[in-house]
């Protein structure tokens, strides 16, 4: 089976990523994705990484916020990424957040 053997660096970036990783030919088209190597060793490091990311947000409150943009995206009949961004912003200060 032909095979590809990856840097140190790219070794190093797949096995540091938590998200699948977008493989490219050299002009820059994809090719694919290979998932994650996401496997903490103990469960020390899998309570630090999910430190690092600092507090998480509760399901309601994503919930919520998935349903205000899918009614305002009802209301206007679709928007763009600046309009939403200003809109989840209100949306957040009238929230408190």
């Amino acid at each position: 089976m032909p095979h590809i053997v990856l840097s140190e660096e790219q070794t190093h970036t797949y096995h540091s990523a938590e998200c699948p990783v977008q493989i490219r030919d050299n002009n820059g088209k994809v090719l694919g994705y290979l998932e994650p190597d996401f496997r903490p060793d103990t469960v020390e490091e899998a309570e630090a990484r999910a430190k690092s990311y600092g507090p998480g947000v509760p399901s309601s409150e994503a919930r919520a916020m998935l349903q205000a943009l899918e009614a305002e995206w009802n209301r206007t009949g679709g928007f763009e990424e600046g309009y939403m961004k200003e809109f989840l912003s209100k949306w957040r200060a009238k929230r408190g957040r």
